[in-house]
């Protein structure tokens, strides 16, 4: 039977978390036809032996991609989705879950019913520790109040947790060739599949993600993350010719303001007066706008 959903999660050396990836889809409630694709990139700590004893368990549910040579989360997500045959992807990283039982119901339910929309996802509670109730935990809120975006808030800045995503499948034939170079990955691939239709948000708390991990983004610091999500801007503007896009210029202009305190802790004085000049001069409204830190 052609599964109606891909459940496709990636892993690099998360044995700490994989089998909590894995259970919380595998305890979904649905009666949707399923499969669980696990893509694994030369784990050395011991994830892929645990992925294979669930594959053993429950070899009519999971199936593994396993890699041969480490070629980074890009090309590893690129990898898998390509195996992927069903109409929709539901996207988790090996140390995020899913912590309400009833994401794929409701998420594929509204997709079914909604042909007009290409992508829908739902609040995420960022973690910071095991502890749940940790203060510095919070709900992600995604697109805030607006339950229905499009391309043009979506080209503004990436407000779509991946672990609470559902996606049409297979919306463009291929990746495009720039794609395995930019990180994040997660931002592009939403605005490609974008082009196809609407953009729901569901803002009940359906996934946690860990910001504690050793995940490439979550370990990386706050300045070094707004200058690849600059670069992610440059590219789509120019390889989608949206390098006019006022949303595209107005979230490069937010994201030139965000590194600015970042670069003065780092006394890289210079660059951070740069960043003003070309802030104002791409989108001077930006100066003047109510937002949140990036961190």
């Amino acid at each position: 039977m052609v599964p109606l959903v891909s459940c496709c999660i990636i892993t690099y050396n998360h044995a700490a978390y994989i089998k909590q990836a894995i259970e919380s889809v595998l305890h979904q409630k649905h009666n949707y036809a399923f499969e669980i694709i696990i893509a694994d990139d030369c784990s050395t700590d011991g994830t892929l032996e645990i992925v294979k004893l669930y594959q053993m368990k429950y070899p009519e549910k999971i199936r593994l991609v396993p890699g041969t040579v480490n070629v980074g989360a890009a090309k590893n997500f690129m990898n898998l989705l390509s195996t992927a045959s069903g109409k929709y992807i539901a996207y988790l990283e090996g140390d995020d879950y899913w912590s309400n039982e009833l994401k794929l119901q409701k998420q594929i339910g509204f997709m079914e019913a909604h042909p007009e929309f290409s992508t829908c996802f739902s609040n995420v509670l960022e973690t910071f520790s095991e502890d749940l109730h940790d203060p510095r935990n919070f709900l992600h809120g995604g697109s805030g109040s607006k339950a229905i975006t499009t391309i043009d808030d979506l080209l503004y800045g990436n407000y779509i947790q991946t672990a609470s995503v559902v996606f049409k499948n297979k919306l463009f034939s291929y990746f495009p060739d720039w794609y395995e170079e930019l990180m994040p990955g997660d931002w592009p691939l939403h605005i490609l599949n974008a082009r196809f239709g609407k953009i729901y948000y569901d803002d009940e708390c359906m996934c946690v993600h860990r910001n504690y991990s050793d995940g490439l983004w979550s370990s990386q610091k706050a300045i070094k993350r707004i200058e690849n999500s600059l670069h992610v801007c440059d590219v789509i503007g120019k390889k989608l010719d949206l390098t006019g896009n006022k949303n595209l210029q107005a979230g490069k202009s937010k994201l030139l303001l965000a590194s600015v305190k970042y670069l003065l802790k780092e006394h890289r004085y210079l660059s951070a007066i740069k960043n003003i000049i070309l802030a104002v001069y791409i989108s001077p409204k930006e100066l003047f706008r109510k937002r949140k830190n990036i961190s």
